[in-house]
């Protein structure tokens, strides 16, 4: 009987690990694509931000590329080619 009752004791642990595990893994997975659709967004803004800077007048990109480097990684940032 105590050979019958560790036998279910560690099927029971062993189901409730891979549970926990399983359960780990999906949470990683939502946050990973939580954070790919972050940086997804983060991308266009950027894009769309340095759109609209290229369309500026020469002499005024450069104030608006100098207040952009403080809030966005500037190397993000690249001119589209026109």
């Amino acid at each position: 009987m105590l050979n019958g009752f560790k036998t279910s004791f560690s099927k029971q642990a062993f189901k409730s690990g891979v549970e926990e595990q399983l359960s780990f893994r999906q949470k990683k997975a939502a946050t990973q694509e939580v954070a790919e659709a972050r940086d997804q967004n983060n991308r266009a803004r950027t894009t769309t931000l340095a759109t609209a800077i290229a369309m500026l007048p020469v002499h005024t990109q450069t104030r608006y590329e100098v207040k952009v480097r403080k809030k966005v990684k500037f190397s993000t940032l690249a001119a589209p080619s026109v």
